[in-house]
């Protein structure tokens, strides 16, 4: 069994080596751009248009909704965010961008005029929903609690996983007990 696999192996990378590889700039798996250079902004580019375009779309349809029903569709359609706790390398322009068009796609929705003076900490605290920043911590603590059980199940997974992981699931748990006490 041990040479049929041997000889699997050699077959897959003499065929490998047979064809032209082609390297790429960046490509998508799973709906997550993934790029060469291990940058997110495309990604986050990609999520910023999913924004405009789900914003877009209910606006037009239930824009005379009552408020509750605008808020259990926003909590469904605007507060999942794709895989934003993966987001590690980015320029914080691009990240900026996302959050003032969450801010904006919000008073678009709830028919906050645009152009008015309001504190936006008063729009979500009236509306009962998370700011963008509420959002992304709440992402990625949720992710470094899933690491954390997945490790503690898998004791091979704690020894081959990088040592950063313990720092970064401490830096989450006590960001998360900050925002429990304001």
């Amino acid at each position: 069994m041990r040479n049929v696999n041997l000889l699997l192996i050699i077959s897959l990378s003499s065929l490998l080596l047979a064809q032209c590889c082609h390297f790429v700039q960046q490509f998508k798996y799973l709906g997550h751009i993934i790029e060469n250079t291990l940058c997110d902004d495309c990604d986050i580019k990609r999520e910023l248009r999913c924004l405009f375009t789900r914003t877009n779309i209910l606006v037009i349809k239930f824009s005379r909704c009552s408020t509750a029903v605008k808020l259990q569709l926003f909590k469904s359609y605007y507060i999942c965010f794709y895989d934003v706790a993966l987001w590690h390398n980015f320029h914080i322009g691009v990240l900026d961008k996302l959050a003032f068009a969450y801010v904006r796609r919000v008073k678009i929705f709830f028919d906050f005029h645009k152009y008015r003076p309001s504190s936006i900490t008063a729009m979500f605290l009236q509306l009962g929903l998370p700011t963008f920043n509420i959002v992304l911590l709440n992402a990625r603590a949720r992710f470094a609690t899933q690491l954390n059980a997945l490790c503690q199940d898998n004791p091979l997974l704690c020894i081959c996983r990088p040592m950063e992981w313990k720092m970064v699931i401490g830096l989450f748990n006590h960001a998360l007990c900050c925002f429990m006490f304001v």
